[in-house]
């Protein structure tokens, strides 16, 4: 949850794509580890080498910054698996 791990990963998503080529569809899952903030600044770094998907962004209690963060962005987020209550998708 830092600038320069932001950076790290944008090589690392990066390197996968260049490998992988225009081709494959990546998907990230981030089990949550990234925090409101930093979800913007994640997605605006790495939405370029054009991920398929990012799935559970953020934690279901900040389920919050999900509308703001897909405004910005072309790329799905799928969320939702960790949101059960009684059954049901919370959000």
């Amino acid at each position: 949850d830092s600038p320069a791990a932001v950076h790290a990963a944008r090589g690392y998503v990066g390197a996968i794509r260049e490998a992988a080529g225009p081709e494959v569809d990546v998907g990230l899952y981030l089990h949550g580890r990234v925090s409101k903030s930093m979800a913007k600044r994640f997605v605006k770094a790495i939405d370029p080498e054009e991920p398929a998907f990012y799935e559970e962004l953020v934690l279901p209690e900040s389920s919050g910054a999900i509308p703001e963060v897909v405004a910005r962005i072309s790329t799905a987020i799928a969320t939702g698996e960790r949101c059960r209550e009684g059954g049901r998708v919370v959000w």
